[in-house]
């Protein structure tokens, strides 16, 4: 999440995709855990950014990579391509060193030209401290979150919207509604984002 919103007209925020079998994209997404999240965390989070996008036709596979700072790991070489997302969940002394604003939870690294960008960024320690104090699950939090970055690197760039999950700025109303699952994309941003996850594996056959 950043601070510039797009313009977005907003026509309604319940997706309703009528999407067959046989034209469902499917995208994997890498989860390099370096934050050490617990797995049940994971697992919620995992769901709800599924449910989001399944919401949308779109499908997604995980891979979870456990790479926490402090455990040994022995893992195969990631294969890369442009339908294979990284999402690196950072604590607090991985994005310590990274040059940060002071409200930026997340971010989606945009590739330049007309190249696909796959990574993006969680601050895991920034988004604790929004669960902090309230009664807030921080799994559908993480889920939303990382459906959002997701998102950007999807729409490309000026995606943020003035509504629904790709709000720049989530406020307390916004929280509450990301943990009941209300926070979604729009009919417009739905379209997009599948034509894109289809054009991506187009790219890499």
């Amino acid at each position: 999440m950043n601070r510039e919103i797009a313009g977005c007209c907003v026509l309604g925020l319940a997706i309703a995709a009528s999407v067959t079998p046989a034209t469902q994209p499917r995208i994997t997404v890498l989860l390099f855990n370096y934050a050490g999240v617990s797995p049940n965390i994971l697992a919620i989070a995992e769901r709800e950014t599924t449910g989001l996008y399944g919401r949308m036709g779109i499908e997604i596979a995980w891979s979870e990579r456990s790479l926490a700072t402090n455990q040994p790991t022995s893992l195969e070489p990631v294969r890369r391509g442009s339908d294979r997302f990284e999402v690196r969940l950072l604590p607090r002394k991985m994005a310590s060193r990274l040059k940060l604003r002071s409200d930026e939870v997340g971010r989606a690294m945009l590739a330049s030209d007309d190249a696909f960008g796959t990574t993006a960024d969680i601050y895991t320690d920034r988004l604790t401290e929004l669960t902090c104090g309230r009664k807030r699950a921080l799994g559908p939090l993480l889920g939303n979150l990382i459906a959002h970055e997701i998102g950007h690197l999807l729409l490309g760039p000026d995606s943020h919207c003035t509504g629904g999950i790709m709000r720049p700025h989530w406020g307390e109303r916004d929280l509450e509604e990301a943990q009941r699952g209300q926070m979604l994309f729009t009919a417009q941003q739905a379209e997009r984002m599948r034509a894109q996850a289809v054009e991506r594996i187009e790219s890499g056959r």
